[in-house]
This record gives C-alpha cells, structure tokens and sequence, in this order.
C-alpha cells in the first residue's frame, strides 16, 4: 500500500524496519517500478520546449 500510494524507498524502509534501503528494494523493487510509472501519468503534460536556434544562425 506505501509503494502504491507513492512512498519513497527510504520511507518504506523506515516505516517496515528494514536496516537497509537496500533490503527494501531486493524484496519489494519490483513495485516501486510500476509505481513510477503510476506517478508519471498523474503529472501534467508538459509542453515540449523550442529549441533555441545556434548562435550566429541566419534569421530570416
């Protein structure tokens, strides 16, 4: 439920009494990667930005 609703590594750790982000990780990674994928989607889409023409490129 942490990882689902959005909990960082190390705040999992701590709340479950792991020594280690590191034991967090080896028993429950394979959540946390659908959870960023979860995450990404709820963010706003954000708009590509321009790329900015090369110095001493002609303007016409």
């Amino acid at each position: 439920m942490l990882i689902a609703a959005g909990a960082d590594v190390k705040a999992v750790q701590v709340i479950l009494g792991h020594s280690t982000a590191t034991m967090t990780m080896d028993l429950y990674g394979h959540l946390f990667s659908e959870a960023t994928w979860q995450a990404m989607e709820r963010l706003p889409t954000i708009p590509l930005m321009q790329v900015p023409r090369a110095i001493g490129s002609a303007v016409q």
